[in-house]
């Protein structure tokens, strides 16, 4: 009976406020961080360390959801307060990785939905805590992925400026209460892996302890090994992660994270880890989703005919995570499927998937979500969007896509005149390069640069992964038509 009195208080707190003893998990999963940097003297990281002391005694005294951030001097607009009362953070909180799921603190089973950003060092003007604002609020994002370029004037040539840009739109979705993914975006990362370690050592460093962050760590791989490549990549970057933070770490798998099978047949030892998938609609169909554990009647044929270890069903022993996927061709261009994107994202529903659609770009490209000029920090008007960008939106509001669609806006029909394309971006639709002395070649029917000279065949200076033959066709202004509009980079994609 003593024993009884002894733990009474105990009890009633934990009834008083059932969110207490996740709170506690968060704390014990924390302690050892917010130690640590305690120890360093860092002011800031101490101040963060005790308002989450703080608020794990005013959870015990029940008063879970009280504000913690009494403090906050921030001067915003009543919009972002608003905003925050449905943060889906506040909802879940930490995620973690449950058996084959991705769930929240409470083992909820979680299904975000959002949008990726562009290349950072080629769209940086969508970078913004506008456009993080205006998703959240106006088309209902519960997730954003923040691709920091890694090559081609990316964070290797350019570390502060990327690392910027990165900050800058990670806290607007921490202010917006939604999750957001920070992305190593790179198809080599194994050859960058001092940068890659030094690069999340301090992002977990600085965001680690909260809630609303997920690690990206391996875009796409392409044709490297899963044993001998990929797998020791990532054991090497999440035990750096892992020094800082428990959150959930997201592993990019082979052939342009399509390797989902070969992955889960011999996954990376630890907790909270989760395996990317990433889809085209117009080019991977059902094969696909049969390698991530697809059921249907050809798979079942399959099964029966083939080896069992060729019809592996990743989705039996890993949680799997979309965190790129386009309406288009694997090029980034071409064809609209939207059919089998319905297919997919039902897909991702029975399975309880959650995934961010390629891209927030006025590149001009199918798979855009914009049309070239549309404004860097929201506010988009129904006729700045693509049809894809249409598509998307419906989907993440549940509303009916719009039919029919507008007309693009008057302003961004006219392109402004005399516009060419830089070294690094693509002159297939510009047919014109603005540096002295260069000429825009065609490699192939969706992509042409502007270079010094080109001979026809394997340019032994493009990348191993994009070695595919020029045409060295010159295009020229002669070809293009009024209504040309502005040119970048084709997304580097299968």
């Amino acid at each position: 009976m003593w024993l009884l009195l002894l733990f009474l208080p105990v009890l009633l707190a934990a009834k008083s406020c059932p969110d207490c003893q996740t709170k506690g998990y968060q704390m014990l999963q924390h302690k050892q961080q917010m130690v640590k940097k305690a120890e360093q003297g860092s002011a800031a990281s101490t101040a963060d360390a005790s308002g989450r002391l703080r608020s794990l005694k005013r959870c015990a005294a029940g008063n879970c959801d009280e504000d913690d951030d009494d403090d906050d001097d921030d001067d915003d607009d009543d919009d972002d307060e608003e905003e925050s009362k449905d943060s889906i953070v506040k909802k879940h909180g930490f995620l973690k990785v449950q058996g084959n799921k991705v769930v929240d603190e409470s083992g909820q089973v979680v299904r975000l939905r959002g949008m990726s950003l562009f290349w950072s060092q080629w769209k940086p003007q969508f970078w913004t805590a506008g456009t993080t604002r205006w998703l959240k609020k106006k088309w209902g994002i519960t997730l954003l992925r923040c691709p920091m370029a890694v090559e081609a004037d990316g964070y290797l040539t350019h570390p502060e400026e990327e690392m910027e840009k990165m900050k800058t739109v990670v806290e607007a979705a921490i202010k917006q209460g939604i999750y957001v993914i920070i992305d190593w975006h790179d198809h080599n990362a194994e050859q960058h892996q001092e940068e890659a370690a030094e690069f999340f050592k301090q992002m977990s460093k600085e965001f680690g302890h909260l809630p609303n962050v997920i690690f990206e760590i391996f875009n796409e791989p392409i044709f490297q090994s899963w044993n001998e490549t990929i797998k020791p990549y990532h054991e090497k970057i999440v035990s750096v992660i892992r020094e800082e933070s428990s959150n959930l770490i997201i592993l990019g798998t082979g052939t342009w994270s399509q390797d989902v099978d070969i992955a889960a047949e011999d996954p990376v030892a630890g907790e909270n880890l989760a395996y990317t998938i990433h889809f085209y609609a117009n080019t991977h169909k059902q094969e696909l989703r049969d390698k991530a554990g697809g059921w249907h009647i050809g798979a079942f044929v399959a099964f029966v005919c083939r080896d069992w270890s060729d019809v592996t069903k990743a989705l039996e022993s890993v949680a799997i995570f979309a965190t790129e996927w386009g309406t288009c061709d694997a090029s980034g261009d071409g064809t609209l499927n939207l059919e089998e994107t319905k297919t997919w994202l039902d897909f991702f529903e029975q399975h309880q998937i959650s995934d961010a659609n390629w891209a927030i770009s006025d590149k001009q490209e199918a798979c855009s979500a914009l049309l070239p000029g549309a404004s860097g920090d929201g506010g988009w008007e129904d006729c700045e969007l693509t049809e894809s960008g249409h598509f998307v939106r419906s989907t993440l509001l549940k509303e009916p896509m719009l039919d029919p669609l507008p007309e693009p806006c008057p302003r961004l029909t006219t392109p402004p005149p005399g516009m060419c394309s830089d070294s690094t971006e693509d002159c297939s639709k510009t047919k014109c390069c603005n540096e002295l002395g260069t000429t825009c070649f065609q490699k192939n029917d969706w992509w042409a640069s502007c270079k010094v000279s080109c001979t026809p065949g394997i340019d032994p200076n493009d990348p191993p992964a994009y070695a595919s033959p020029w045409t060295c066709k010159v295009l020229t202004r002669d070809e293009v038509e009024d209504d040309s509009q502005e040119a970048y980079p084709s997304k580097l994609t299968a």
